[in-house]
């Protein structure tokens, strides 16, 4: 028993990614507001994480609106990943997540046109 209940417990805990697409509150040369929104229509979530890939490196990238911090960025600079803090974890059914942040690009680039994330949001459900 201790063994499937432990694998099992482990796999309901982290589920599939849910696929999102970042979009623009506001633009400007060489960077953006952006933000996502996640709607929990069944689920109770004690926790949760999300990978931005962006298409294009990035420089910097920090949460606005959100109790969420930033726990790497890739190497190549087109990858973040962002967790839930103690004040985010717990996200009733129902209900819609909303995670501002502000991305500037790479100095010498000009435009932030066509830059934009694909979004993996990896939920931690309750038993």
């Amino acid at each position: 028993m201790g063994l499937w209940y432990l694998l099992s417990s482990f796999y309901s805990h982290f589920a599939d990614p849910i696929r999102l697409v970042s979009k623009v509150r506001k633009a400007w040369k060489g960077g953006f507001i952006g933000f996502v929104d996640v709607k929990l229509p069944r689920d109770t979530l004690e926790g949760w994480s999300m990978v931005l890939k962006f298409t294009r490196k990035i420089f910097d990238f920090k949460i606005l609106e959100c109790e969420a911090v930033v726990d790497h960025i890739s190497s190549n600079k087109k990858q973040v990943v962002v967790v839930n803090t103690d004040k985010s974890a717990f996200i009733t059914a129902g209900t819609k997540l909303r995670i501002v942040f502000v991305v500037n690009v790479y100095k010498g680039i000009a435009s932030t046109r066509g830059l934009r994330a694909n979004v993996d949001f990896y939920p931690q459900r309750l038993f």
